[in-house]
Formats: C-alpha cells, sequence, structure tokens
C-alpha cells in the first residue's frame, strides 16, 4: 500500500478532483485493496440451527393426554356416551389436560429464564458481539412494505422546521452572557490529532457506509496520511458534498 497508494492519487490527481469525487475513489480503491488481498467474510453463511430436544415430563402427559382422547373418541363411537366408563376417562382427560399445561409453563419459565441467563453472560463478555447478533439472520430482519418515495417523503416532512429562521428574544430578566474572549480556532486538524481520534474508536465498530472498519486506519500509517491530505483539501475548498 505504501507503493501504490502514490501511484494512484498522485498530486496533480489530488488537485484535479473535488473533495466529493477525491473521497468516493479513495474510499473505493482502499475497500478493492483489502479484499483483494485478504477477501471478505460472508455474514450470510448461518450456523444451522440445533434440532430442540423435547422434554420427556412434557412428552409423557401429552402422550397420556391423547390415549384419553382418543378412548373418548372411541366410547362416543361405540354409543357409549355418558356412561360410567366415558365419566371416568373425561375427568382423567381434564386431569391431565390441567397438568400438562402447567408443566408446559413451568418449562417455558425454566427455558426464557435459562435464555435470559446466557444473553446477560454473553453481553456482559463482548457487547458488541452481541449487538452485531441482534439482527443476524432473515428471521430477524423486515422487508419495508413502502416505497422509497414514501420514505423519503415522510422523512423529509418529520425531520424538517419551516420555522428555522425565527429569532428568539430573551426574556427581560434574562441575564445576558458574557461574550467570548477566546476565538474559534479555524485551522485543519493535524494529523496527530486524526491519529489521536482514530485511536479512540472501537476496533469491533460497525463500518459506515463504506465498509472500512477503524482498524486499517490504526494499523496503516500511509492511510492516515492521505486521509490528512484529503482533510486539507476539504478544508481549504469548503467543499463537504
Amino acid at each position: 500500500m505504501t507503493i501504490a497508494l502514490p501511484k494512484v492519487f498522485t498530486k496533480h490527481k489530488i488537485q484535479r478532483l473535488n473533495s466529493s469525487d477525491l473521497c468516493i475513489k479513495f474510499q473505493d480503491w482502499v475497500y478493492a485493496f483489502f479484499v483483494e488481498k485478504f477477501g471478505y467474510v460472508d455474514d450470510h453463511k448461518l450456523p444451522k440451527s440445533r434440532k430442540k430436544r423435547s422434554h420427556r415430563v412434557l412428552e409423557y402427559y401429552r402422550k397420556r393426554k391423547n390415549e384419553c382422547k382418543a378412548a373418548l373418541r372411541a366410547l362416543k363411537k361405540a354409543g357409549l356416551q355418558d356412561t360410567k366408563e366415558e365419566r371416568m376417562v373425561r375427568k382423567e382427560w381434564k386431569f391431565l389436560l390441567k397438568v400438562h399445561n402447567k408443566v408446559r409453563r413451568r418449562i417455558r419459565g425454566q427455558q426464557k429464564a435459562r435464555s435470559r441467563r446466557v444473553e446477560e453472560e454473553s453481553f456482559r463478555k463482548d457487547p458488541n458481539k452481541f449487538a452485531s447478533n441482534l439482527f443476524k439472520g432473515p428471521q430477524n430482519r423486515g422487508d419495508p412494505k413502502f416505497s422509497k418515495e414514501e420514505a423519503e417523503n415522510f422523512f423529509t416532512k418529520t425531520y424538517s422546521d419551516e420555522d428555522r429562521g425565527h429569532k428568539y428574544n430573551p426574556l427581560h430578566d434574562f441575564p445576558v452572557p458574557h461574550k467570548a474572549s477566546t476565538m474559534f480556532t479555524t485551522r485543519c486538524p493535524t494529523i496527530k490529532q486524526l491519529r489521536r481520534s482514530t485511536r479512540r474508536k472501537r476496533n469491533n465498530a460497525a463500518p459506515g457506509f463504506d465498509m472500512l472498519s477503524y482498524l486499517p486506519f490504526k494499523k496503516c500509517v500511509v492511510l492516515m496520511e492521505y486521509v490528512h491530505v484529503i482533510a486539507i483539501k476539504v478544508w481549504t475548498t469548503q467543499d463537504v458534498g
């Protein structure tokens, strides 16, 4: 990269391109460089879910309940309704139904408590990994039921302020703050400041639209040098579009 970057982004090319095109070409080239050298990880290859095992006690009461239900149907078919035998079987079936529901609710509560405990331990161990796995997989992703134009119209009206230019006057008894005694610095950030700000970022932070994380910028010194060159161009031309 130390040899390739100066050949691709020469001084003439940096001066000729505007800030927006320069940023896009730089991000695309860096991403393609790392993909060519190291490849990429396919997140769509999800591990196969394990088959759930049935609870033995729950299966026992379910089997007994179905047997009683089948016996009731057989008695009804034989014309033995409202007999002593039919009432005994129905009483047994209602008892098994009540016990089965009680066991099922208890098992479900235990499973929820166990799942909650596992999720808490996973969150304490690695919060970034836990957050990235929340919406991993097609079962947790919802497809929008509206068009792009409808979304743009909705959010444009939601996050807009028609009275943005309104001038607010302070109350008559409101204390007037002191005037600023120190001027804001208007110089471009130095490369040392950019490196210090990059080092403070998390390695596992989700990448942006350029699909680049902070890790390459932490490890590759030449990348931050060109980021600083682009920052100077943006700062001097004031082209941030």
